[in-house]
């Protein structure tokens, strides 16, 4: 068994951690024995008021330790004598790796199972237990042996895969489709022509209870695709093999409902054909839903005399299957050539009927603005009876929650698993301007949230050293986060448990320990706390993270957890930066640095607490609900930090100061993306309960006569 390292890159700076106090007293004596072919140590019976028991600083790691000392000499009378600062060293070395390797690397299940479950793991680990009994030891020494991030316990050992994040909130729907609207009304040229055939400005609806409400969007838009575009998809739904698709409803008997024939463009095949890819990114573009989202491409072939009678796109799914992977809430469809006669398609509550024609998409939702969750019955539409020529056509459909990956779900293996290759950088060389091109070129965040341009790099250059250097984005968006949501925030603040978090000169980073050390010579010394599952799964904690991901587009898997923050009369946070120079190769290949910060004001402050970008003579003051973002990295290069990001919170002279920290990773950090797969030919089983159980105990018992 190796032990992971945990040398940092740079300039190496001791950990700062706060150690219980302990009455150590007592002399332990022990007997030496030796074994033939490596140096054993065996105890004598130890008097109990005598025995050294050290508990974790941080109570997660595992059971207190017995640190009775052990002495034991080889066939040469060498004395091994492993004394209490060894042992303490040890434990101070399994602490250290548990905070930088596993507490908010790991899942919440990883983490509960790396623990120490045995009194003497510390001893055995020096013994040598970690290389000569492996099985066993990564089981119960999992902390103390350094393995939960690499090689895992032979028992089953589980990850969760939370659900993935609602693309849409309430008022979504809407937004992206006048937003479609006038983003194509805007290129001022004949590439595209939209036509709005219904929308809520345009139709009313008659309910059956006699009320008016406001009808849905269709769009049409012509010309998004090319001749050879179109070719290329046809030619594609011909090689995947066209199949009769006949759906019987319930209802209808001895008829056939759908006599198309049908075939999917899957995203490992079909889907990465150079066209189908352009094709798709231009929907996804179009849309600004992520591929995520998305199914794959279902291609459609109509003969004379076939067609789809009246049917909705949102799917009959249970409650589970809604939470993994939401319904259907969008679709896009093309057509892929003219139709002599017939093919139309046809929205018979709203009396909308399209007309087949080469190149157009037709856009429509299938859930309600108010609420994504809500099938909106005035999409039902159909498929007409193809009377001359042939249709060909696709569909793009969009879910609610990402369906590409795996959420939702425990993955528990038997027996080892292994590491997965790193995931996807979520920034490439340039798309951090992208990303902020895209969010201030949009109206909506102008019009919305008064979004604000504090700093781009056409607006500031820095020159030093005979160099001239872009400076940094920064933007505000006001009343991002709503009086209810904020008033949420704060108070999961306090029932998550502020801690004093002070942090030293030349010191690593604790969030969780107090410090006696005088504010004159802290860093930091604002209260904060976490926002851990239970948390991050409140409904208006979803909805500020759903707003969130809409607005800086990256998944949910690229982000830490929120940190809540409160900062009382006088406290503050130096100048500082949010990328972790101290990160090693190894985790920064797995995980990523920081790369992206939002900071949320959950108050105002009657005087004080502004934060400011000190290099770029810049200062933000608090209000209530405002958000801050700006990015660690650069452009150029988003692994490289942005020594221009640096900022510090000022004092708070008068009032109180509430926050919370959203910071992105480049690489997918939290437990929604797999970092581990089961070895081939292994089963998936249930989760492991992390209770050493009466075999266990004889194997403890073994163990220790043969020490």
């Amino acid at each position: 068994m190796r032990s992971t390292s945990i040398s940092n890159r740079g300039v190496k700076r001791p950990m700062v951690m706060l150690m219980m106090v302990f009455v150590w007293s007592g002399f332990i004596a022990n007997a030496v024995v030796s074994s033939n072919d490596v140096d054993v140590i065996v105890e004598e019976e130890i008097d109990p008021e005598n025995v050294l028991i050290r508990p974790y600083s941080i109570v997660e790691v595992g059971v207190p330790q017995n640190l009775a000392k052990v002495f034991g000499t080889s066939d040469d009378n060498d004395i091994h004598n492993f004394s209490l600062d060894v042992m303490e060293n040890k434990i101070q070395e399994t602490e250290t790796y548990f905070q930088t390797h596993v507490r908010d690397v790991l899942s919440p299940d990883q983490v509960r199972r790396c623990q120490d479950y045995h009194e003497r793991c510390i001893v055995w680990t020096l013994q040598g237990g970690c290389e000569k009994e492996d099985e066993f030891m990564e089981k119960n020494c999992a902390a103390s042996c350094q393995v939960c991030n690499t090689v895992l316990p032979d028992e089953d050992l589980c990850y969760y895969l939370e659900n993935g994040p609602d693309i849409w909130q309430p008022g979504d729907l809407d937004r992206m489709f006048r937003r479609i609207v006038q983003q194509v009304q805007d290129l001022g040229n004949n590439q595209h022509q939209v036509e709005v055939l219904s929308s809520p400005d345009s139709t009313n609806i008659t309910t059956e209870e006699g009320n008016t409400e406001p009808g849905p969007w269709i769009l049409v838009i012509d010309n998004f695709l090319n001749v050879e575009e179109m070719e290329r998809l046809i030619e594609l739904g011909k090689i995947e093999g066209y199949q009769r698709s006949v759906l019987q409803k319930a209802d209808v008997e001895e008829k056939s409902y759908r006599t198309s024939r049908n075939s999917w463009c899957y995203q490992d095949g079909c889907g990465q054909d150079p066209v189908a890819k352009t094709v798709l990114q231009r929907i996804y573009d179009l849309t600004e839903i992520p591929e995520d989202y998305s199914e794959d491409m279902q291609m459609l072939y109509y003969q004379p005399g076939q067609y789809y009678k009246v049917h909705h796109d949102y799917l009959d799914l249970d409650e589970e299957a809604t939470e993994q992977e939401g319904n259907r809430i969008l679709t896009v469809f093309l057509y892929l050539n003219d139709v002599e006669e017939g093919g139309e398609t046809t929205f018979p509550e709203l009396n909308v009927t399209v007309v087949p024609k080469s190149g157009r998409a037709l856009i429509w939702p299938s859930v309600v603005d108010s609420d994504p969750y809500a099938i909106d019955w005035n999409t039902e539409h159909e498929a007409n009876q193809v009377i001359l020529g042939e249709k060909y056509g696709a569909n793009v459909w969009f879910r609610l929650k990402p369906i590409r990956k795996e959420y939702g779900k425990i993955q528990c293996c038997k027996r080892k698993r292994t590491y997965q290759e790193n995931g996807p950088d979520a920034w490439e060389p340039g798309d951090m301007d992208s990303t902020f091109e895209r969010i201030i070129q949009d109206p909506y965040y102008k019009t919305t949230y008064n979004l604000r341009l504090l700093s781009a790099p056409q607006s500031y250059q820095y020159h030093g050293d005979d160099t001239t250097i872009a400076g940094p984005w920064v933007i505000t968006l006001d009343d991002f986060v709503t009086p209810e949501e904020v008033s949420r925030l704060v108070e999961l603040g306090a029932l998550e448990g502020y801690v004093q978090s002070t942090l030293e000169p030349d010191t690593e980073e604790d969030d969780t320990e107090e410090d006696d050390t005088e504010n004159d010579d802290a860093l930091r010394t604002p209260m904060v706390s976490w926002c851990e599952q239970e948390c991050m799964d409140d409904s208006l904690v979803k909805n500020v993270f759903a707003r969130i991901y809409n607005l800086t587009q990256f998944d949910s898997g690229y982000t830490e957890k929120m940190q809540l923050l409160k900062y009382d009369v006088g406290q503050f946070h130096k100048a500082f930066t949010d990328y972790n120079m101290d990160l090693d190769e190894e985790t920064e290949n797995q995980l990523g640095n920081r790369i992206l910060s939002l900071f949320l004001y959950l108050s105002d402050v009657e005087e004080g607490g502004q934060t400011l970008f000190p290099e770029l003579n810049l200062q933000v003051s608090p209000k209530l609900g405002r958000v801050l973002i700006w990015p660690s990295v650069l452009n150029d290069d988003p692994a490289e930090m942005d020594s221009l990001a640096m900022h510090e919170s000022l004092p708070v002279v008068q009032g109180t100061k509430f926050g919370a920290n959203v910071w992105f990773r480049l690489k997918p950090f939290s437990t929604a993306y797999k970092r581990f797969t089961c070895d081939d030919g292994d089963d998936l089983v249930e989760s492991y309960d992390g209770v050493v159980d009466e075999e266990d105990e004889k194997h403890v018992d073994g163990f220790e006569d043969e020490f």
